[in-house]
């Protein structure tokens, strides 16, 4: 059983806090408050909204773990590394709670550098400028053909039947 320090469950219950804007009980611990999946799901719908449709909120334990197959699958889609994610049983069990605050710390870096900016990886056309068209000395030309003996060397060859 592995578990997160204590400086990164306090960072993590920080962050989504902040994400839902309201106070997780004091008196649980992280893996507790994480356990049935519920809160995992409103805090990836609240960086991506509609990313989870239905949020199961009862105390069946399939369910909850549905909830957290939900939220991993959403990390998925929202560009998450495999490798960054946790097995279900890992939260559900509390089995290996480093790995899931480590998760929670990449989705937190990764979605701090995504909301409301630009991504890095966008070009940056500045209107008005001849920058933002491609002009005849950018455009790419075909390689010069051989010619003479060369050209005859090259040639594909027919295979005899």
């Amino acid at each position: 059983m592995r578990f997160a320090d204590g400086a990164a469950e306090a960072e993590a219950r920080a962050w989504i806090e902040g994400l839902l804007d309201e106070r997780l009980p004091e008196d649980t611990s992280l893996h507790e408050c994480l356990k049935s999946g519920e809160v995992l799901c409103r805090a990836v719908n609240a960086i991506a909204p509609g990313t989870v449709r239905s949020i199961y909120t009862g105390g069946l334990p399939f369910k909850q773990m549905e909830n957290v197959e939900k939220y991993l699958v959403a990390c998925d889609k929202l560009g998450v590394p495999s490798f960054e994610r946790f097995p279900t049983v890992a939260l559900y069990e509390n089995k290996d709670m480093a790995s899931v605050v480590n998760n929670l710390a990449v989705r937190r870096s990764s979605s701090r550098a995504t909301i409301g900016r630009v991504p890095p990886s966008a070009p940056s056309w500045r209107c008005g400028t001849r920058a933002a068209f491609p002009t005849n000395s950018s455009r790419r030309r075909a390689p010069p053909q051989p010619s003479g003996a060369w050209a005859r060397a090259e040639a594909p060859r027919k295979l005899a039947p």
